[in-house]
């Protein structure tokens, strides 16, 4: 079960923010974040952009949570990864004394329930990976990341899949594994 709450900026906002991002140096970042409540046995969640939130469980279809665009694909909501996601900007300008922040396109909060399977949060260049492998391999493709037993063996993972081009972007993981038998 998903609940979720969207915010957008005006028209106005988005073109400055924008027209400032072609004229001035500058940073962005997309983001994914959660916050698990045992209590209320949800996984409260905020994402930004590309940035994307898996939920798997066994036997009930992936959910992904980000703010980019989708289409249908075979009745998938697949997430279409771009060059311009909705971010954070940060801007310095040789006349300013401080950096600007802002906020291009739409954030997204919400919960899920907390549930036996995966919670798993990626950067685009993995995020893509990941829905394109997990709609061929299904479940198979967490488990398999899940085993990667080093960051050195995971280096190595992601050398392989940039020569045979399945991944162009970042590559940040965070996962944990649900299971009703553990804490």
């Amino acid at each position: 079960q998903v609940r979720q709450v969207e915010g957008e900026l005006n028209e106005i906002d988005l073109y400055d923010v924008q027209l400032l991002r072609e004229m001035l140096p500058a940073g962005s970042s997309t983001l994914a974040g959660i916050e698990v409540c045992r209590e209320q046995q949800k996984v409260f969640y905020h994402v930004l952009g590309d940035s994307t939130i898996f939920q798997i469980r066994e036997d009930r279809p992936m959910i992904s949570l980000c703010t980019s665009p989708r289409e249908n694909r075979n009745g998938y909501d697949y997430i279409l990864f771009d060059n311009s996601p909705d971010c954070i900007t940060s801007m310095r300008h040789s006349c300013m004394d401080d950096i600007q922040m802002r906020v291009t396109g739409h954030w997204a909060s919400g919960s899920l329930q907390l549930e036996e399977g995966y919670i798993i949060l990626m950067t685009d260049g993995m995020a893509k990976w990941f829905q394109d492998k997990y709609l061929v391999n299904g479940k198979t493709v967490p488990d398999f990341l899940w085993n990667i037993p080093s960051q050195k063996d995971f280096g190595k993972f992601v050398e392989y899949c940039r020569s045979r081009n399945e991944i162009n972007d970042d590559v940040s993981v965070i996962m944990l594994k649900i299971s009703e038998d553990q804490d």
